[in-house]
């Protein structure tokens, strides 16, 4: 038993798509097809229980039209993280500089609203910060980063983008400064009316203490943000917040909770003594729109909030590319194993993951360095991922946001820094960027239970199990906007061997674009009754074929097992294949027998292989089918000739070179083209290994030129065919071009 994979036109999409090997053949009578020569096929009845395949309950007539649900507004894409400016390119920002920098590329939508961006300061001169905004309105009396003299200093931001797809960038500090923004993720237009969905807003102001008193060591203060700075007074769940503690004088941490919910164990933002640190986070709102801030430092601080947009309230597991937020959880900790080394790369477990979801909204603190130094967080592998996610100074511990993409394993790379303790706090979601519902059904309409539903799709996502009664909802992560839904049915471990696996629409599905946030409802995956094929492979000699392929292509509709079934040690089977009749090709075929020319590729029972391979060409050259019947095998011995050989020459008439394009075309007996042959350009020479029979050589100058024919340099319906044995070697075949 060997594994195959679907026909070339879908390729699989899902692993267990593909699981054909070590299958049993199904229970039931079994069907005989001979040898070339031999007795006709004769066919028992298959197994009672299972419906056989009928052409009237076809996937065509199964299967109804879907529809796509247009995109929710306001929903957040992901991206491989790239940097989209760094100033160490071109010139240091002075103090006071603003600097316009704007998005190109496809990566980030023409139409996004906004971009969530890692801003990173380097090596400034002097203390001082920096704020990001869009251009089209004034500066905001908000700072984006906070910065020490001759520090690396990183913050996520979410910037708002101008029409022309532009934000702006001022060093507000009395030194020069490098900066770098990284892109992590996209914001589409509102209005943000689906759950989990996002409003941006001008960057505003919801709390400052240095006009009023400090918040105390080890106290709260609480921050109304609902009806205020943009945010609505109703419907919003959480708010986009840039937290920043100002002269400090001891070290400690921040933490933001709903107003009305316990704190959790975890921070969003950490501070040194004398310090002024900024750190933007997902906050979620209490039922009366509040935060509370708890100071985790023994001493005062002063405590900034600025508010940057916010997101829907209500059940956001639907909403596609939707941002839900969580309780915070501490998901790693290395302080209770070891740091993590310079260059070492730590994955996230498996368990900590949402399925289906597009990236994850993780806060990230470094611990404990001894020297200055960065890490890296990543969906992809750290050579795809050219941006830092935070920057480590030794002394305090350092907290940054980062909406980590899903397209692979999350991990977190220690640059080659010194070994320090990485904390991760999970803060929330980005859900699948496209989805799909519907159900999986048989030949006849009747739900499937138990059928694996997956999508071939870069990164994409878990696979759906389908209900008793076929349904099945299956949200993908990200990719591509090209989508091909497939299915198998199950049995407990294995796949059913009673269905073929089945494609939406159909098995040659074409595939579904989607957009961001789309969702296709209502498709229908339709698996087809199925039996099995199986057999011998042997050369003429009667040895059995060390390595083949054999592929089938039905006569009712072209479907096609194209990707193959492999020959080993002599044998082959296909199993779980739709029922209907057959044409067998056996290609690439090997033994030990020394055949001068190697082994020929041919249709069953004995047409080459070669140019067209409709189901009316090949019965037209002899090609005869074989039946796949319910739970039932078919066995099919297939027997590899050795190839002939015929050369000669092409050459034109006057003597000149031939022309580039100039080349052999060979034809069946009947004018059916199979093949070519390109001769020397010098002498003329061509040659061709081909099937035993008979076949005829025209010469062109190129493609679209008239055919000049062996023998005689006549047309091709006055050509005369060469005749060839297995392993013959046939000379002289000239042809002259006019």
């Amino acid at each position: 038993m060997t594994s195959h994979r679907r026909a070339t036109t879908v390729a699989c999409g899902l692993a267990a798509l593909c699981l054909m090997a070590g299958l049993p053949s199904a229970s039931g009578a079994s069907t005989s097809v001979a040898p070339v020569g031999s007795s006709p096929v004769s066919t028992t009845a298959p197994s009672t229980g299972v419906p056989a395949h009928s052409p009237a309950a076809s996937s065509s007539t199964v299967n109804s039209a879907a529809r796509v649900e247009p995109a929710a507004t306001g929903i957040t894409g992901t991206v491989s993280p790239f940097r989209l400016y760094d100033s160490r390119r071109t010139r240091v920002l002075a103090a006071g500089e603003v600097r316009r920098l704007c998005v190109s590329g496809t990566t980030v939508p023409a139409d996004a609203a906004a971009v969530v961006v890692n801003v990173t300061a380097v090596s400034p001169t002097t203390s001082g910060y920096l704020t990001v905004w869009n251009p089209d309105h004034g500066q905001p009396a908000v700072s984006t980063l906070n910065f020490g003299a001759g520090t690396v200093t990183a913050n996520l931001a979410v910037v708002e983008l101008a029409t022309d797809r532009c934000l702006v960038v001022r060093n507000s500090s009395s030194g020069t400064t490098h900066v770098l923004l990284d892109v992590q993720s996209f914001v589409m237009p509102g209005p943000a009316i689906a759950p989990g969905s996002t409003q941006t807003t001008r960057p505003s102001r919801l709390l400052d203490t240095r006009t009023r008193v400090r918040v105390p060591g080890r106290g709260s203060i609480t921050v109304q943000v609902a009806g205020r700075g943009g945010i609505p007074s109703t419907g919003a769940g959480a708010a986009w917040l840039n937290l920043t503690a100002s002269n400090t004088t001891a070290g400690g941490w921040v933490t933001i909770h709903p107003a009305d919910a316990a704190r959790p164990t975890t921070s969003n933002l950490n501070f040194g003594a004398r310090d002024t640190r900024a750190g933007l986070t997902l906050a979620t709102l209490g039922a009366n729109g509040a935060v509370t801030a708890y100071n985790g430092s023994a001493d005062p601080i002063h405590l900034i909030v600025d508010a940057f947009g916010w997101t829907r309230s209500g059940d956001a597991t639907r909403t596609l590319a939707g941002v839900v937020p969580v309780s915070p959880t501490r998901i790693w900790d290395t302080r209770t194993a070891g740091p993590l080394s310079g260059g070492e790369t730590l994955t996230l477990n498996r368990a900590d993951r949402r399925p289906g979801a597009a990236a994850a909204v993780l806060a990230v603190t470094a611990v404990g360095a001894s020297r200055p130094g960065y890490l890296v967080v990543s969906g992809t592998f750290i050579a795809t991922n050219p941006t830092s996610a935070l920057n480590y100074v030794p002394g305090r511990a350092t907290t940054n946001l980062v909406i980590a993409r899903q397209d692979d394993e999350i991990t977190v790379t220690n640059g080659p820094g010194s070994p320090v303790h990485v904390v991760v706090d999970l803060v929330g979601w980005v859900n699948g960027e496209r989805g799909t519902s519907g159900r999986v059904v048989d030949s006849v309409g009747r739900g499937v239970p138990s059928a694996i539903v997956g999508t071939e799709y870069r990164g994409g996502g878990p696979a759906a199990t389908s209900r008793d009664d076929g349904s099945f909802e299956l949200n993908m992560r990200i990719g591509n906007d090209q989508l091909t839904l497939c299915a198998t049915a199950w049995r407990g471990s294995q796949p059913a061997v009673d269905y073929a696996d089945g494609c939406h629409p159909s098995w040659n599905a074409t595939p579904v674009t989607l957009g961001l946030g789309e969702r296709l409802s209502d498709a229908k995956v339709v698996l087809e009754s199925a039996g099995s094929l199986q057999g011998t492979a042997t050369d003429d000699e009667g040895q059995p074929l060390s390595s083949g392929i054999v592929r089938l292509l039905r006569k009712s509709d072209s479907r096609t097992y194209l990707g193959g079934f492999s020959v080993v040690d002599g044998r082959w089977s296909a199993d779980r294949i739709a029922v209907g009749d057959y044409y067998v090709q056996l290609t690439h075929p090997v033994s030990a027998t020394k055949a001068p020319f190697g082994l020929a590729a041919e249709w069953y029972p004995d047409v080459p292989v070669g140019g067209t391979s409709a189901p009316t060409v090949l019965a037209g050259l002899g090609a005869r089918t074989v039946p796949v019947t319910v739970r039932s095998t078919t066995t099919l011995d297939l027997v590899a000739e050795a190839n002939a050989v015929v050369k000669g020459t092409l050459r034109k008439a006057n003597g000149d070179p031939l022309g580039v394009a100039a080349h052999v075309i060979l034809h069946h007996a009947d004018g059916t083209r199979f093949g070519t042959a390109v001769p020397d350009r010098t002498s003329g020479e061509w040659s061709a290994r081909l099937h035993p029979g008979s076949v005829v050589a025209c010469g062109v100058h190129s493609f679209d030129s008239p055919r000049t024919c062996w023998q005689g340099d006549v047309p091709l319906e006055q050509a005369t065919p060469i005749v060839v044995t297995a392993g013959q070697s046939r000379d002289g075949v000239a042809i002259t071009l006019p």
